[in-house]
């Protein structure tokens, strides 16, 4: 019995690069899902920007300005950004701390 569960399980079995491909040609079918894949990824490129701006600022920066890029950096989370969230939090209350 284990022999047949070990074949089938086998024959079902998809090399990650053939998986890749497959789902390379799922995004090219469908353009959607691939726009939305794209344009969550420049969010996060550019929320991941500000944030080094932000921590370079706390550095040696304008204080105005570091609480204005800590609140636009608030201002790009959604309700599913529960890590960011928090790190927004903790961003603004040091902020506030160093007052």
């Amino acid at each position: 019995m284990r022999s047949i569960l070990d074949e089938r399980r086998k024959d079902n079995a998809v090399s990650p690069g053939a998986q890749m491909w497959r789902i390379a040609e799922l995004l090219q079918q469908n353009q959607t899902i691939a726009r939305l894949i794209e344009e969550d990824v420049e969010k996060n490129a550019e929320r991941i920007k500000l944030l080094i701006r932000i921590l370079q600022g706390a550095q040696n920066g304008d204080r105005e300005e570091l609480t204005r890029q800590i609140y636009l950096y608030g201002s790009m989370l959604t309700s599913k950004d529960l890590m960011e969230r928090q790190l927004f939090l903790w961003l603004a209350a040091m902020e506030q701390e160093s007052k």
